[in-house]
């Protein structure tokens, strides 16, 4: 699931897509950005691999291209749960979801809050990236790019 990244007991990971979304909405137009990502993938999981989450410090990212519109994505720290819902919508043209704790754990909570964060911090990277801005100059459809979570997995 993780892309062949390498996992710890404790973390979490999720296979994830690139997809479209209307910035001012929030609503997700295409939950794949474009089948034939294999140029873009690589360079969009470079700029977010190793970021880091303001409010969350303690905790590593790790991102990697896995095929087509898609990429895996690792998560390392303490206290993590995989009691959480996924901010996949399921269908085009609705909201980009806000993950949730599954359970009443101190865990699911805490770990929706890191994952919403890194929702948004992926959201802000991925906005600014060079390719996004380019793709808006060339009214190019498929941008701005953005990233959900389709599943998740607890190692």
């Amino acid at each position: 699931m993780g892309a062949g990244l390498a996992m710890s007991p404790g973390d979490i990971a999720f296979k994830s897509n690139f997809a479209t979304l209307d910035e001012k909405t929030g609503i997700v137009t295409s939950r794949r950005a474009d089948r034939h990502f294999e140029e873009e993938g690589p360079i969009l999981c470079a700029a977010l691999d190793g970021m880091r989450l303001p409010s969350f410090p303690e905790y590593e990212v790790r991102v990697r291209y896995a095929t087509e519109h898609r990429c895996g994505v690792v998560v390392k720290g303490p206290k993590l749960s995989g009691n959480i819902s996924s901010t996949d919508p399921l269908k085009d043209n609705r909201l980009l979801l806000q993950v949730e704790a599954l359970d009443g754990t101190e865990e699911a909570r805490h770990t929706a809050a890191v994952v919403n964060e890194l929702s948004r911090e992926i959201s802000r990277i991925l906005v600014s990236h060079p390719l996004n801005a380019k793709a808006r100059q060339q009214k190019v459809r498929i941008l701005p790019m953005w990233f959900f979570y389709e599943d998740v997995a607890f190692e």
